[in-house]
């Protein structure tokens, strides 16, 4: 009987530790886990703003005048990420098509504390029709640390120009 009683306990132990990590798993694949690598364009920036209040803080300086060179496939954009701030940013340029839809045209990679980037890579130009179109910055922070997606999504409204 102590044997039949013992496989019993190991055998519940066992469920119990599967069921445990089970748990652990599925509440780790809700994170957004994909490494956000640095921007190879991001530059040290002078600006040491920010209200910094831990990780329930978001500050950054944008311009929103942004220019799209059809030719270089680039979007010039000034976008600072302040020195004080807990996140990482990925900046994101999103466009209103001719169709009226919104679409994204370009991604940053992570825009780290006290950096800055002066562009972004444009993905596909050929969602780009007219002289000029409304858009919209959509910024994703990270945890500087942990690296997990924070709750803020901010979005900003633009005018967007195009040369070429």
């Amino acid at each position: 009987p102590y044997v039949f009683v013992i496989l019993i306990a190991l055998i519940s132990i066992s469920v119990g530790a599967l069921g445990y990590f089970a748990i652990l798993s599925a509440l780790d694949a809700q994170k957004d886990y994909a490494k956000i690598e640095p921007d190879p364009g991001q530059e040290k920036s002078d600006d040491t703003g920010g209200d910094n209040n831990g990780d329930n803080s978001l500050s950054f300086t944008l311009y929103r005048g942004v220019e799209i060179s059809k030719n270089a496939k680039t979007c010039k954009l000034d976008f600072t990420n302040p020195a004080n701030d807990a996140n990482k940013i990925v900046v994101e340029l999103q466009v209103i098509n001719s169709a009226g839809q919104r679409v994204s045209v370009g991604k940053s990679k992570a825009v780290s504390p006290g950096y800055s980037i002066k562009s972004l890579p444009i993905d596909d130009v050929s969602l780009l029709t007219g002289a000029e179109t409304d858009g919209f910055i959509v910024l994703h922070s990270y945890n500087n640390v942990t690296e997990d997606k924070t709750i803020v999504k901010t979005e900003l409204p633009v005018k967007v120009s195009y040369s070429d």
